[in-house]
């Protein structure tokens, strides 16, 4: 990947003006950023995109929403709480609070069996976004244990 990268940042043979060349090194630094520790991260260029997070969040949101819906008449068996925990842990805190707090509120209250009362709501709110905050914990826990 190194070399692919400078090979395209232009050689005597090959000149790319100074506008691709900042793009490209920038590209690179993207790359090689390092964690405190001064390890290699493994940080994803597509992830430093808005409008990528912002798809991101809406396919899990949904994903975990079908889920739901999907296997809500089966007594004792879900799969959005784990789509939930799943979307925390691979996509961070942050990210992780929002998908459980989007996705519980659209399938907590547009709910086939009703909507629940307000206060039932907020629980549930706050124990979806919870789930999603565990799982970027679990994440960072089982990134240090290695």
């Amino acid at each position: 990947m190194k070399n692919n990268l400078e090979s395209k940042l232009g050689t005597e043979d090959n000149y790319v003006d100074e506008e691709s060349a900042q793009s490209l090194k920038n590209e690179k630094s993207n790359i090689e950023r390092l964690n405190d520790k001064g390890e290699k991260a493994n940080i994803s260029i597509w992830l430093d995109k808005k409008s990528f997070r912002i798809s991101l969040i809406s396919t899990f949101t949904a994903l975990a929403i079908v889920l739901g819906y999907l296997l809500a008449y089966l007594p004792n068996i879900e799969l959005f709480t784990l789509m939930i925990f799943l979307s925390g842990f691979i996509l961070g805190k942050r990210d992780g609070v929002i998908i459980g707090l989007f996705s519980s509120f659209i399938f907590c209250f547009f709910n086939p069996f009703g909507p629940s009362p307000i206060p039932l709501l907020m629980f549930q709110l706050l124990h979806y976004s919870l789930t999603g905050l565990l799982g970027a914990i679990s994440c960072d826990y089982l990134a240090k244990k290695d």
